[in-house]
Protein backbone atom coordinates (compact mmCIF):
# COMPACT_ATOMS: atom_id res chain seq x y z
CA UNK A 1 0.00 0.00 0.00
CA UNK A 2 1.32 3.42 -0.93
CA UNK A 3 0.58 6.63 0.87
CA UNK A 4 0.05 9.88 -0.99
CA UNK A 5 2.31 12.35 0.73
CA UNK A 6 1.56 16.02 0.37
CA UNK A 7 4.05 18.32 1.96
CA UNK A 8 2.99 21.90 2.43
CA UNK A 9 5.09 24.81 3.68
CA UNK A 10 3.17 24.61 6.97
CA UNK A 11 4.26 21.01 7.45
CA UNK A 12 7.85 21.86 6.59
CA UNK A 13 7.75 24.72 9.14
CA UNK A 14 6.49 22.22 11.73
CA UNK A 15 9.41 19.93 10.95
CA UNK A 16 11.84 22.86 11.26
CA UNK A 17 10.32 23.81 14.61
CA UNK A 18 10.76 20.21 15.73
CA UNK A 19 14.44 20.46 14.83
CA UNK A 20 15.10 23.96 16.10
CA UNK A 21 13.17 23.96 19.36
CA UNK A 22 15.67 21.98 21.31
CA UNK A 23 14.50 18.64 20.04
CA UNK A 24 18.15 17.71 19.90
CA UNK A 25 19.11 14.22 18.87
CA UNK A 26 15.65 12.79 19.54
CA UNK A 27 14.05 15.41 17.30
CA UNK A 28 16.52 14.78 14.51
CA UNK A 29 16.00 11.03 14.81
CA UNK A 30 12.25 11.57 14.49
CA UNK A 31 12.71 13.80 11.46
CA UNK A 32 15.04 11.26 9.83
CA UNK A 33 12.45 8.54 10.41
CA UNK A 34 9.78 10.75 8.85
CA UNK A 35 11.98 11.43 5.82
CA UNK A 36 12.72 7.72 5.40
CA UNK A 37 9.03 6.94 5.55
CA UNK A 38 8.29 9.63 2.97
CA UNK A 39 10.95 8.23 0.63
CA UNK A 40 9.76 4.64 0.82
CA UNK A 41 6.00 5.17 0.87
CA UNK A 42 5.50 7.76 -1.86
CA UNK A 43 3.03 6.86 -4.59
CA UNK A 44 4.57 5.71 -7.89
CA UNK A 45 3.72 8.82 -9.86
CA UNK A 46 6.35 11.20 -11.11
CA UNK A 47 4.70 14.36 -9.80
CA UNK A 48 4.38 12.94 -6.28
CA UNK A 49 7.94 11.63 -6.26
CA UNK A 50 9.21 15.02 -7.42
CA UNK A 51 7.38 16.91 -4.69
CA UNK A 52 8.52 14.51 -2.00
CA UNK A 53 12.11 14.65 -3.25
CA UNK A 54 12.07 18.46 -3.09
CA UNK A 55 10.68 18.38 0.43
CA UNK A 56 13.21 15.80 1.59
CA UNK A 57 16.09 17.86 0.21
CA UNK A 58 14.74 21.01 1.85
CA UNK A 59 14.47 19.38 5.26
CA UNK A 60 17.74 17.44 4.95
CA UNK A 61 19.64 20.68 4.35
CA UNK A 62 18.65 21.87 7.82
CA UNK A 63 19.88 18.79 9.70
CA UNK A 64 23.03 18.87 11.77
CA UNK A 65 26.13 17.42 10.16
CA UNK A 66 25.96 13.99 11.91
CA UNK A 67 22.25 13.63 11.10
CA UNK A 68 22.86 14.78 7.53
CA UNK A 69 25.63 12.19 7.11
CA UNK A 70 23.36 9.48 8.53
CA UNK A 71 20.65 10.42 6.01
CA UNK A 72 23.10 10.34 3.12
CA UNK A 73 24.30 6.89 4.23
CA UNK A 74 20.68 5.74 4.36
CA UNK A 75 20.05 7.10 0.83
CA UNK A 76 23.10 5.17 -0.37
CA UNK A 77 21.85 1.95 1.25
CA UNK A 78 18.40 2.52 -0.25
CA UNK A 79 19.84 3.02 -3.71
CA UNK A 80 21.77 -0.24 -3.41
CA UNK A 81 18.85 -2.30 -2.13
CA UNK A 82 17.76 -5.01 -4.55
CA UNK A 83 14.02 -4.27 -4.37
CA UNK A 84 14.37 -0.56 -5.16
CA UNK A 85 15.29 -1.21 -8.78
CA UNK A 86 12.00 -3.01 -9.46
CA UNK A 87 10.05 0.18 -8.68
CA UNK A 88 11.88 2.31 -11.22
CA UNK A 89 11.39 0.12 -14.30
Amino acid sequence: MYVIVTVTPVKIEYIFSLLLRGGGERGETSVRTLLQHMCTRVTDRAEYRGKVAQSVVTVTQHLSLPAYCAMIQWFHKLSRHTQVHTRWK
